[in-house]
């Protein structure tokens, strides 16, 4: 009887403890630069960072490596896993970019958000001739894989109201205005 019980209550635990472990989360933060704080295995299975935990394959290895590879110095990582990659938010020299990627380590588009002072001077130019009134808020720079030519989304704002431009291939199109 002894016996029954003890096995048991060691069932119970060890199936309690395999629970625990095998939800990874869907969201994973970096607090500081990737290569500042590359966590360090644990062997619990899972990987630690300060204040955090999450298990060492929440991040595809490929996706991960290409990642490093490509952006050296990036802070605030945030990553978002989803079925067919994951889509990552960081920080890089004041500029917001979001990068998404499949599971094989393909990157399928990358997006850079930044003001007017970081804005490229042809683009600027190619904006204010045309909409000289207006104040430039944000700029978005899309790069999708497999398209050479860059897309630019510019937000604008006048007195009385906004407008969204998209500039590609160095013609522009007016895609929203809004009044009011």
């Amino acid at each position: 009887m002894k016996k029954i019980i003890i096995m048991a209550c060691c069932a119970i635990l060890v199936s309690f403890s395999l629970n625990t472990f095998a939800k990874a989360p869907a969201k994973l933060k970096y607090k500081t630069g990737i290569r500042d704080s590359l966590p360090a295995n644990t062997g619990k299975g899972y990987i630690s960072y300060p204040g955090f935990k999450s298990y060492s394959n929440a991040v595809n290895v490929r996706i991960m490596r290409e990642f490093i590879k490509k952006y050296k110095n990036p802070l605030n990582v945030t990553w978002y896993k989803h079925g067919w990659g994951c889509v990552v938010n960081f920080t890089i020299d004041s500029v917001e970019n979001i990068a998404a990627y499949k599971n094989t380590g393909m990157c399928l588009y990358t997006i850079r958000k930044y003001s007017e002072k970081k804005m490229p001077p042809f683009l600027r130019h190619l904006v204010k001739t045309t909409y000289y009134d207006y104040k430039i808020l944000l700029i978005d720079e899309i790069n999708i894989n497999g398209q050479e030519n860059t897309i630019y989304v510019v937000l604008l704002q006048a007195a009385d109201h906004t407008k969204q431009v998209r500039v590609c291939d160095g013609e522009m199109q007016e895609i929203l205005d809004f009044h009011g």
